[in-house]
């Protein structure tokens, strides 16, 4: 891994006997430190190295993005990473923060400060999505300081969750295919708050939204995210140095609308909402979203096969025509939105590339005799691939590698 070499890595894993901020009841944690954090887990050295890998990479480019921003922290940052979600449930409650709801936080509190998640079993590349979004909002409170505002914070931290890992570095610019149809919906339903709404809920509106109404809470995090993705991207990076110029005026205590205003020369919200709203509506299907979104079905049909003790074929075609024969289908939750995903729909069977041709994904050969076939998308760049793990109570992991 880039930035690691054996004798480094070796000392950089040393086991610490650093007393953990745990209530009794909790499994007694063990402090890891990586180059940029003090992990502090229940998971074993072996479980934890790669979560610190990961999140090295992902921290070198936070750095390299706002290199710069005044570095306010330069201790290790604190990531708190349960093998359940009931012990990560169970130590925020044990903290005063009622985390019910939530599958990772980067919290505050008068005793303690750091980011915690949990291993989601099923979909490890779930729990690297938390950790980029919740490892986020912990770099901006000590780079870009505790007074970003909300909409920029949680659109930045979606920006950061969507780039996958491509040989130890992290890449950004990636587009959730969902998280943007949802945003075109709700332009041509008239749904979206107008920009100058949108910057100016507080913390507290905006957590309100959170919990009494997922489904608007999931649309205001989808529209702030886009608009942190016209502003870095947009029009040919049009507006990249202005925003930087907002963030850096932001970060050291402007007033968010007179920010906002100095930076992008005189202009308001307002003038700028048709041309994000025409941005938003002409961007391109995202090929690699789409790829993703159709790996993860067939992973999941794959993890079916393996609780009922079928057989997985080695032959995409005979998958696609067992999973219709039995009518398989998943159902996928985002932030308060719900779509189907089904076999009857040869489109989850295949992958668009660049250029507009369509592909298939293909069944690749097992790694080991136990573990069923992987699954790629060829062509696309990076490619994404399904790999398989067998946990030690037998049951299968998959995890998204892009090579």
């Amino acid at each position: 891994m880039r930035g690691y070499r054996p004798l480094l890595w070796t000392l950089a894993w040393l086991w610490c006997l650093v007393p953990a901020v745990v209530a009794a009841e909790l499994p007694r944690l063990q402090v890891f430190a990586s180059d940029h954090y003090h992990i502090h887990t229940d998971l074993t050295r072996t479980q934890t190295v790669p979560f610190g890998r990961h999140m090295d990479a992902v921290f070198d480019e936070y750095v390299r993005r706002f290199a710069a921003f005044e570095q306010r922290d330069s201790g290790p940052m604190p990531l708190y990473l349960f093998s359940r979600s009931e012990d990560y449930h169970a130590f925020l409650k044990s903290l005063g923060i009622e985390a019910r709801h939530s599958g990772g936080m980067f919290f505050v509190t008068h005793d303690a400060r750091g980011l915690a998640t949990y291993i989601d079993n099923e979909r490890i590349d779930e729990t690297y999505a938390v950790l980029q979004h919740e490892g986020f909002h912990q770099f901006a409170w000590t780079r870009l300081g505790p007074d970003l505002p909300t909409w920029v914070n949680e659109g930045l931290a979606q920006y950061f969750e969507d780039a996958p890992l491509v040989n130890g570095r992290l890449v950004v610019g990636a587009t959730d295919r969902t998280r943007l149809k949802r945003v075109r919906q709700a332009l041509q339903g008239r749904q979206t708050l107008p920009l100058g709404t949108l910057f100016g809920l507080s913390e507290r509106q905006w957590g309100d939204a959170l919990h009494t109404d997922a489904d608007h809470s999931g649309l205001i995090y989808a529209q702030a995210w886009s608009v942190v993705y016209f502003l870095i991207h947009g029009e040919d990076g049009k507006y990249r140095d202005a925003f930087n110029r907002y963030l850096q005026a932001v970060s050291t205590g402007r007033e968010e609308g007179v920010a906002f205003a100095e930076a992008f020369g005189g202009s308001n919200p307002s003038s700028m909402q048709r041309r994000w709203a025409a941005y938003v509506q002409g961007m391109e299907a995202p090929a690699m979203s789409a790829a993703t979104e159709g790996l993860e079905f067939l992973a999941t049909a794959v993890r079916y096969y393996d609780q009922q003790g079928w057989p997985v074929p080695d032959r995409l075609d005979d998958l696609e025509t067992q999973l219709q024969a039995i009518k398989f289908a998943v159902r996928r939750v985002e932030q308060g939105h719900e779509s189907t995903l089904s076999s009857a729909d040869p489109g989850v069977f295949e992958f668009g590339i660049p250029g507009g041709a369509t592909r298939r994904f293909e069944l690749l050969e097992p790694s080991r005799n136990d573990l069923p076939p992987r699954i790629a998308a060829p062509g696309l760049s990076p490619e994404p691939r399904v790999e398989w793990t067998r946990l030690g109570d037998g049951s299968l992991r998959h995890t998204l590698v892009y090579r």
